[in-house]
């Protein structure tokens, strides 16, 4: 039975035609692409060979600190000098004593041989600036009220 069609009518059917098909001999390969195929000749496939498990590396000997061995590690280390840090925690707050205390531990580092260099240059940058800051402001306020 057919959709859309009355039970008992029959469609007529166009007339078909044969269409000549013309199968023809494979064309040669050129030379230089007949080498080409030829070297491409399938890989060998690759076996999987399964090594037995290699032994976890020993472990690190831990060694155990006594307090005396702890003091003199820490006696090796030069320490930081306070003054640095005073004068760096004033220049984050924008003093200009930063810059005189900056100073003050640059020449006290030198001296003594500690730590803290950098943060002393920070401070010193800091406290300068701040006090351009503040004088900068003071001139603009007098200059307005002159």
């Amino acid at each position: 039975m057919s959709c859309g069609m009355p039970t008992g009518v029959t469609a007529a059917r166009p007339e078909t035609k044969a269409i000549p098909v013309v199968v023809s001999a494979p064309e040669p390969i050129p030379e230089p692409v007949a080498a080409l195929v030829a070297d491409a000749a399938p890989a060998a496939v690759p076996t999987l060979v399964l090594a037995p498990p290699e032994e976890p590396p020993a472990p690190a000997p831990v060694s155990i600190r006594t307090r005396t061995e702890s003091r003199s590690r820490a006696a090796g280390r030069r320490r930081v000098n306070a003054l640095a840090i005073v004068a760096l925690v004033l220049g984050c707050f924008a003093s200009p004593l930063a810059a005189l205390f900056g100073h003050l531990a640059l020449s006290q580092l030198t001296a003594a041989g500690e730590r803290g260099r950098i943060p002393a240059i920070i401070a010193i940058v800091l406290g300068y600036g701040s006090l351009a800051f503040i004088v900068g402001l003071g001139i603009i306020y007098l200059a307005g009220h002159a």
